[in-house]
């Protein structure tokens, strides 16, 4: 039998079972979120049940041989030039330059020219450069798994950066033989929001400025490392807002598999797990300088070889934590879709990206002019030292 999803929260479009198709049997198709999910063509269908086993979403997902709890470790970047281009304290530069300097290739997400969200290849510092900082929508994969079992099968190293999903998907599809030299970093997530959604609210944007978005920074860190200040840049002019931000963190715009996600634990399937060290201020009392510190699960072997070849490094700080310091929610257990989840997309359908941000997120004219006053009084009371 071909795969059928029949509830959409079983699925969390990593593309496994599209690639493993030989017969090009299946298609992933957006749904009307903008969710990719895979449609069975029946005439090319030969039920061999491939697309069926290769999916690993599910609780009893393979771990291969894993450690059965990870290594917790503080990790940062200590070039100043290069900790400002990272989101948190450069961990996926830190890993990525490792695997570029032994001639490897990385695989991770980055803008396109209409600041689509899409999963490409880079074989140098400049094309691993436009991968970093956070993306919170949903990367497009198509043909990426493929692509990346050609790499192996020609001997080459790959880093694949991605969701736990993504790298749970990709895993099974290459399988134990051709991962000697794949190496895989996924990311402590809270869901992946809808692509449609987010162009939308990109176009949203660019019609209110009346001019075309040249830049993007999803979290500016120039406010701070845990800024949730989103910056969008049209050539001169410059917009920041959080509208986005806090529409994903009121789990409104998730993938619906987010909500049941199996892998929001300690029992990771990648090699690495990178995140920002929340809390880390709390406990220590170096680096507070609200530039940045990674968190960085070492869940293998493989893993902590690549670890220790980054902590090796000249200016790379690294000290190892207890779990309980560092735990967070997304390591606890899945978000939780809002109560208004169905009535926001039945809003956004008919009424369109403004009218839900109004009444959804923050761009009423009340909540506009209670952000002014509270920015106003922080102001004065830094004056007056209140």
């Amino acid at each position: 039998m071909a795969i059928q999803i029949i509830d959409k929260a079983n699925c969390c479009g990593c593309t496994a079972c599209s690639s493993v198709c030989g017969h090009k049997a299946l298609t992933m198709i957006a749904d009307d979120k903008g969710f990719k999910y895979p449609v069975v063509n029946y005439d090319n269908c030969v039920e061999c049940g491939l697309c069926e086993r290769v999916c690993q979403f599910k609780s009893d997902y393979e771990r291969y041989d894993n450690f059965e709890n990870p290594f917790y470790y503080a990790l940062r970047c200590n070039d100043t030039n290069e900790l400002k281009k990272s989101q948190s304290g450069g961990a996926f530069y830190l890993f990525s330059e490792i695997i570029l300097r032994l001639g490897g290739v990385v695989y991770g997400a980055e803008y396109d020219s209409c600041f689509r969200i899409e999963h490409v290849r880079a074989e140098t510092q400049e094309e691993r450069d436009r991968m970093r900082g956070s993306k919170y929508v949903q990367s497009n994969l198509d043909g990426i798994f493929k692509q990346i079992r050609n790499e192996l099968r020609e001997k080459k190293v790959v880093l694949f950066s991605g969701t736990p999903c993504q790298v749970a998907g990709l895993r099974s599809f290459i399988g134990k033989r051709l991962a000697e030299n794949l190496y895989t970093i996924d990311l402590i997530c809270h869901g992946v929001s809808s692509p449609i959604f987010w162009e939308e609210y990109l176009r949203m944007i660019e019609k209110r400025i009346g001019k075309k978005l040249t830049k993007v920074k999803m979290r500016d860190k120039s406010y701070g490392w845990l800024s949730s200040e989103e910056t969008y840049e049209f050539g001169t002019k410059t917009v920041h807002k959080n509208t986005f931000y806090s529409l994903y963190y009121n789990e409104l715009i998730s993938r619906p598999s987010c909500f049941k996600c199996p892998y929001t634990n300690e029992r990771r399937v990648s090699d690495l797990t990178i995140g920002d060290y929340q809390g880390w201020n709390k406990r220590h009392t170096e680096y507070n300088d609200n530039t940045g510190i990674s968190l960085v699960l070492v869940n293998s072997n493989k893993g902590g070889n690549l670890f220790k070849q980054v902590v090796e490094c000249d200016n790379v700080f690294s000290m190892l934590s207890d779990a309980n310091d560092c735990l967070q929610p997304a390591l606890l257990s899945p978000a939780k879709a809002s109560a208004q989840y169905d009535i926001f997309w039945d809003d956004f359908k008919n009424k369109g990206a403004l009218y839900v941000c109004k009444k959804y997120g923050d761009m009423s004219f009340k909540t506009q002019m209670n952000i002014y006053i509270a920015n106003k009084v922080s102001i004065l009371k830094k004056y007056f030292h209140l």
